[in-house]
This record gives C-alpha cells, structure tokens and sequence, in this order.
C-alpha cells in the first residue's frame, strides 16, 4: 500500500449517479490528477460494484463497508478477505 501522507483526502462516493460506473472512473481520474497536481493525498471511497475499476486509476481506494463474519453458507456480507483477493486491501 502506497504509504499516505497529511493533508489527506477521504473522498466518499456515496450513491450518487454522478460518482457511479464510468462516472465513478472518471471522478477517480480527477482525484488522481489534482492529487498529483496539489501533493495531497485523496484515497477514493466508491460503491462496491466500482471498487476494481477505481483501482486501476492507480489512486488509494478505501471500501464503503467490510462485513467482520468468517466466510459460510451466507449471502450479503462484503468480506475482508473478498477484498484481499482482489489486492484491495488499501491500495
């Protein structure tokens, strides 16, 4: 995980249309451009769904929700281990 530095930027997407799909991609890009610009650190904080897209942006994503349940016959629950899987465990 790229170590973050302050100032620092948590910015949630929420559910909002405008930071969701291709639109959340396109709000990480500028996240990842005025990081850039400015030295601030902005970790990006989208919907599940967008959490792999966002991440290929190459900024820090940080997940909405985790689930603290061992993995069984359940459905509905984001796991920790989900998220490591996928190298998402803060990058």
């Amino acid at each position: 995980m790229k170590q973050l530095k302050t100032p620092l930027v948590v910015l949630s997407f929420k559910r909002y249309a405008e930071a969701t799909g291709k639109n959340a991609v396109r709000l990480a890009l500028i996240c990842r451009d005025v990081s850039k610009e400015t030295g601030i650190s902005i970790v990006a904080v989208p919907q599940l769904l967008d959490i792999c897209p966002v991440a290929e942006v190459g900024i820090p994503v940080f997940a909405q929700h985790i689930d603290v349940a061992p993995q069984a016959a359940a459905q509905g629950m984001c796991l920790q281990k989900l998220y490591a899987m996928q190298a998402l465990s803060g990058r």
